[in-house]
């Protein structure tokens, strides 16, 4: 069953958990937080709009323009947020959150060594006046002379760029404009902004790129400053004082995202954006099910590619809200709650944000992804995951690893624990010589592992152990990877300490496409335990 937009509504049997899919809260002081209101409501949902100001175009959407979140909590279906108003706190619940949030723009005044004035202004002060016609002419002779600085002392950005060739665009209806642009790197590299680029070279600006140090700025009266340089083409010595000089400015993302980022605890392996910077989230979907970030809130600042993302946005949710329709998820972690003693070590390591916890833990099944990272961190072996486990396990939760038994294979015996996202289709790419060295095991994610997995397979009779993950920035448990890396170096260690060669023991890091790294591990291990 669906609403008018095809969006699926809850099955019966989710109704019981009271799971609201047909309310959007959506923050942010932009006019892209209107533009996303506007068409969610068109897919038929009921939206909540806070900060943005304006009329709403809908009876589907309701404005809070003077509002702050303040905090927020829960889970797809169930958040709730307080909103901080002029008339004080307002509680809000819905089921999906989306940060639309404008960036904080800070003008570079204090990189360059300047001081602001009516001659020397940020670029967005200029745009703004161009756009409102408010430009106080400030030329002191027949030509105004306008110098832009664009990425001396810093990175350029394309969406700096695209407002500077906007700005040179409105100047050609003033009379008899000059305008120079200093850059050390062209950022043209987006549909039709080379195009305007060359345009704006063919009518007359000068651009000066400069590849190490750029051009001096000296203080040539009480608000005039010169700008000394040396031409990187004609090699000639050059100075002259602008009219108004035009400086670049830095983008950041919101400080209202420190609410969201809190309810998200992979946030200090993502800040400053809600988005992990990996090719395994489809660019605004945050590792927390059901928040979502479009623009500066996940680091895209350019105006195309954020008005791309309400599109995302709303297949993502479709997509979501398709999920939650179902009976049950793929695979969840379960707790145990006789043996819970509500320690929080898994709703502080779960990537997702998928545990919850009251008298004892609880899963999500939502957000749950099934990394199974809190299955290999709870000191009390409480959790345990639908359908896959770490190798197979005994009541005291250690894997149970032998290769006695098994089909027959070479002559040593390396057991190779494969993450089931990155390195298991790997593997699968290795010549058979080296495959029939190793006894795999799947794992949901590299940081699933427990010290006593790794050691159980040498107990088994493993020769040596493989534990293969993600590449850093790849994992789709954002930190799944550091983890199983950081505990085989613990037992590396441990290894050592008690005489047994630490180099039995490897983590490698691979992707689906990429078996060569695993191919190399194989080979060597093979190699170092023949010898031996």
């Amino acid at each position: 069953m669906t609403n008018a937009s095809g969006i699926p509504l809850p099955s019966q049997s989710l109704k019981s958990e009271s799971l609201d899919l047909e309310k959007v809260l959506v923050l942010g002081r932009s006019d892209i937080a209107l533009d996303l209101s506007d068409v969610l409501a068109q897919n038929g949902l009921q939206v909540v709009c806070v900060g943005a100001s304006g009329g709403p175009s809908s009876s589907r959407i309701r404005m809070i323009p003077d509002g702050v979140l303040k905090q927020i909590q829960g889970s797809v279906g169930r958040f709730t947020a307080v909103i901080d108003t002029p008339d004080g706190p307002r509680e809000e619940k819905a089921g999906f959150v989306v940060a639309a949030y404008p960036a904080e723009v800070i003008p570079q005044f204090d990189l360059y060594g300047v001081q602001p004035s009516k001659r020397v202004i940020s670029l967005s002060t200029f745009c703004n006046a161009l756009r409102t016609r408010s430009f106080t002419d400030l030329r002191r002779q027949e030509w105004l002379h306008v110098a832009f600085l664009m990425g001396l002392r810093g990175e350029a950005d394309t969406t700096a760029f695209e407002d500077i060739l906007s700005c040179i665009e409105m100047l050609r209806s003033e009379d008899k404009v000059q305008p120079y642009v200093f850059t050390r790197n062209l950022k043209v590299a987006e549909e039709g902004l080379e195009a305007r680029y060359r345009r704006a070279r063919e009518l007359g600006t000068l651009f000066f790129k400069f590849d190490d140090h750029g051009p001096d700025l000296q203080y040539d009266g009480p608000d005039l400053l010169k700008i000394v340089f040396s031409d990187p083409q004609l090699l000639w010595d050059m100075e002259f004082t602008p009219d108004i000089l035009v400086v670049d400015e830095q983008r950041l993302p919101s400080y209202d995202l420190e609410p969201l980022l809190s309810l998200i605890p992979s946030s200090a392996s993502t800040r400053p954006y809600l988005t992990p910077d990996s090719p395994r989230f489809p660019h605004v979907e945050t590792s927390k099910a059901g928040v979502f970030a479009l623009g500066p809130a996940r680091g895209e600042f350019y105006p195309a590619r954020i008005y791309r993302d309400i599109d995302t946005t709303i297949a993502a949710l479709k997509r979501l809200a398709g999920v939650a329709n179902r009976s049950r998820a793929e695979k969840s972690a379960r707790v145990n709650v006789d043996q819970c003693t509500l320690c929080l070590t898994c709703v502080r390591m779960c990537p997702h944000g998928a545990v919850n916890f009251s008298s004892v833990a609880s899963v999500d099944r939502l957000s749950c992804v099934g990394c199974g990272i809190c299955v290999g961190v709870c000191p009390m072996r409480a959790i345990s995951l639908d359908g896959i486990e770490p190798g197979k396990r005994d009541q005291g939760g250690s894997a149970v690893l032998s290769l006695k038994g098994s089909e027959p294979r070479g002559e040593v015996g390396i057991v190779g624990f494969l993450c089931e996202h990155s390195a298991a289709n790997a593997f699968e790419e290795l010549p058979i010589n080296l495959k029939t060295l190793v006894h795999p095991v799947v794992v949901p994610c590299a940081g699933s592992l427990t010290e006593s997995d790794i050691l159980a397979a040498f107990l088994g009779g493993a020769d040596a152990v493989i534990v293969a993950g993600c590449f850093q920035g790849n994992c789709r448990s954002i930190y799944g990877t550091r983890i199983g890396s950081h505990r085989v170096s613990s037992i590396q260690t441990a290894l050592e300490n008690i005489g047994m060669p630490s180099n039995r023991l490897v983590f490698v890091p691979s992707a689906s496409n990429a078996s060569e790294n695993i191919r190399v591990a194989v080979s060597s291990l093979a190699s170092t335990a023949s010898s031996s």
